[in-house]
């Protein structure tokens, strides 16, 4: 049974505009996410330099029942990338790099494949350079210590995604390459170049680029949650997020940063600091998202950048009109970015539902004092009730088990997924998987079959078919008629302040999340579409002739659901 603990509060004084009563409502809503197993780490909200909110919910280390806390150091992940285009920026501001030169003025061995691609494609996403995280065996190599320069092996020689500047892509292979070029410009390691022009300066003093060696005094742990359980998050060498995602910081020096970042401190110029919030293409500027977002009742700039890395999330955002920050890090995976969006919801006098308590930790406890038989009973009778949950509810709870070796059970568990997600192509993938493990190949090529059936881009399951000895069928083109695709149109939220649009021209559909561009989606199956220019795909959940119910939003391995709203 999971027992949450008692955490430390600080709430203090607020600016006058931030009234005493919301700062209840941002820690009432904080409290029901920990209290649903939905957050664990720490969160601030400020305005202008003054803190007005900052609190620790849950462990920063399990082994020793350490409470997180608001000077708790968590690794940021990708929230990284804002101080290495700061770096880039300060060095282009000294005449020592040039935004359109290309990467072979810095690196001359630079393959010439990729050598073209300028700095300001780099920092903006928009040169096609493949992401390595994404490789097949990105598992295995995330472990291996390995200098900068050295790695670039791993995605230098592959072809371009796209031709440069014409297309967005989110790529961490191209910030791992400004930080070798920041390297190979200043003579400095990343680390030292990032402490001597930006850390010191600033007076952050939490903050760091996280190595192999050193240990961190207040550093948390970092978990995943597996079930009702909570496990130790997989290792990575620190090497390897490097200039993309390698940080550690707490709320408090992020916030810092913030302020520092917004009054242009860090550069000789405020147009330094307009060049690096100015989005290029799909709302991304220079390591940071500069967007509008839909923020009690209007529409409202938002600045910032989410994080993730095994074991821990991040999400910093700055809203310039009222001068608030919200920074969240936790250290169980959670997810920060939606957190953070609902509390700057809270700020901007919005309603934001209280978070609940997730099936599958409902049902991970069932198992451990009832069986599995009565968390089955409890699952088909939530589907029942119409209590709304996804696929990914079941499949938390089949991995889990099959982490166990329970292979049996993961297989009933999963089966009972496909029962009630027939047309969702992710579960049959999972029980293909149990059956793999427990060595029947007929069953997991049947279901690995159905699956692809599904869900054509399956990549996984063409090769799981292999190494069974099936040889997988060929993907074809899927075309639907404007009547096929005109249930699918409507409005999405994903949380309370994210929603997705779906418009429809005829045979081409298009998807507009919160604050971002259009973007066109391209038919993998009759529900499932691959989104062009984004490593991402939606799906939708038909129920009968009438509309879709729900989108899910499947990106960074990770399945977000949607109800349709209008």
């Amino acid at each position: 049974m999971t027992r949450f603990l008692p955490v430390a509060l600080a709430l203090l004084l607020a600016p006058a505009a931030l009234a005493q009563d919301v700062l209840e409502r941002v820690d009432a809503f904080l409290t029901a996410a920990h209290e649903a197993g939905q957050f664990d780490g720490s969160a601030l909200v400020a305005r202008g330099d003054e803190i007005a909110y900052e609190r620790g919910f849950g462990q920063a280390e399990r082994s020793w029942g350490i409470p997180n806390a608001p000077d708790t150091r968590h690794r940021i992940g990708s929230v990284t990338k804002q101080f290495t285009a700061a770096l880039v920026l300060q060095l282009v501001e000294a005449g020592e790099i040039e935004l359109d030169a290309p990467i072979t003025r810095y690196l001359p061995d630079y393959p010439a494949a990729q050598g073209a691609v300028t700095v300001h494609q780099l920092l903006s996403h928009t040169g096609g350079i493949p992401e390595h995280t994404n490789r097949p065996d990105f598992v295995d190599i995330m472990r291996d210590p390995v200098a900068p320069e050295a790695f670039l092996e791993v995605f230098s020689g592959e072809p371009l995604d796209f031709e440069p500047g014409s297309d967005y892509r989110y790529s961490n292979s191209g910030y791992f390459l400004l930080g070798v070029i920041i390297e190979r410009v200043t003579g400095q390691p990343y680390a030292e170049a990032l402490r001597q022009r930006l850390l010191e300066p600033l007076g952050l003093s939490d903050t760091v680029y996280q190595d192999n060696t050193t240990v961190l005094d207040r550093m948390a742990s970092g978990y995943d949650r597996v079930g009702a359980d909570v496990r130790h998050t997989a290792y990575i060498d620190t090497g390897i997020p490097y200039a993309a995602g390698m940080m550690v910081s707490t709320v408090r020096d992020l916030h810092t940063w913030t302020r520092a970042l917004h009054a242009a401190r860090p550069f000789g110029s405020a147009e330094t600091l307009t060049r690096m919030t100015t989005p290029v293409m799909n709302s991304y500027a220079y390591g940071i998202d500069n967007s509008m977002m839909p923020m009690g009742g209007e529409m409202v700039r938002a600045i910032g950048h989410s994080g993730g890395i095994p074991g821990f999330r991040s999400m910093l955002i700055y809203f310039p009109e009222s001068e608030e920050t919200v920074a969240l890090v936790s250290n169980t995976s959670d997810e920060a970015g939606a957190l953070a969006r609902s509390v700057g919801q809270i700020l901007h006098g919005g309603d934001v539902p209280l978070p609940m308590r997730p099936l599958a930790l409902t049902l991970s406890e069932i198992i451990g004092t009832d069986g599995v038989d009565a968390a089955l009973a409890r699952a088909r009778e939530a589907r029942a009730s119409g209590e709304r949950f996804d696929e990914n509810q079941l499949n938390q709870v089949g991995y889990a088990l099959l982490g166990e070796g329970e292979v049996q059970d993961a297989i009933r568990v999963f089966a009972l997924n496909v029962e009630l997600f027939p047309d969702a192509a992710n579960p049959y993938d999972s029980l293909g998987e149990a059956y793999v493990a427990a060595r029947d190949p007929e069953n997991a090529s049947a279901n690995y079959l159905r699956s692809l059936e599904l869900d054509p881009s399956n990549d996984n399951a063409r090769e799981m078919l292999r190494r069974i000895g099936v040889e997988p069928p060929e993907a074809e083109a899927v075309a639907l008629t404007p009547e096929a695709l005109e249930p699918l149109v409507g409005r999405y939220a994903l949380a309370p302040t994210f929603v997705i649009e779906i418009t429809r021209e005829g045979t081409q559909l298009y998807g507009q999340p919160t604050g971002q561009p259009r973007v066109a989606l391209t038919p993998l199956t009759a529900t499932r579409f691959e989104v062009v220019g984004v490593d991402a795909q939606v799906s939708f959940t038909l129920e009968g002739a009438g509309p879709a119910t729900t989108l899910t939003l499947h990106q960074n391995g990770r399945n977000q659901p949607g109800a349709r709203v209008e």
